[in-house]
């Protein structure tokens, strides 16, 4: 997406902050869930909903200021095209690892749940 500017040449702008943000989100919720996964974590799983509406909530943020960047002419269109196409890929990898850990929650939470003594369930 970023071939739009080859020399770097991204205006500065509150864009340049949420970008590399929603990149550690990624990374982060990534990660975790396949931890989850590799450790059978359940509840470790279920951090991820809260963070994945930040992931949501900065690319909502990120969208708005390429838009306000688009109409004050700070923002060349190519740019801003590839600023949020960027975005959107990086909270689809959140949307991903998210995906990942609502599978472990399903799985192992049924399978702590019938690994319980039938007295524990009631």
């Amino acid at each position: 997406y970023m071939k739009a500017c080859p020399d770097g040449g991204v205006p500065p702008g509150p864009w340049t902050e949420l970008l590399p943000r929603m990149a550690e989100i990624g990374e982060s919720m990534l990660n975790s869930s396949l931890e989850c996964l590799a450790t059978y974590d359940a509840e470790a799983a279920k951090a991820l909903q809260m963070v994945s509406r930040e992931s949501s909530s900065l690319n909502a943020q990120l969208l708005q200021q390429v838009n306000d960047g688009l109409a004050s002419r700070r923002l060349p269109p190519h740019i801003g095209t590839a600023i949020v196409l960027a975005g959107n890929a990086l909270e689809e990898i959140g949307q991903y690892a998210l995906d990942v850990a609502n599978q472990v929650r399903r799985l192992y939470a049924q399978q702590q749940s019938a690994e319980k003594p039938q007295d524990e369930q009631q």
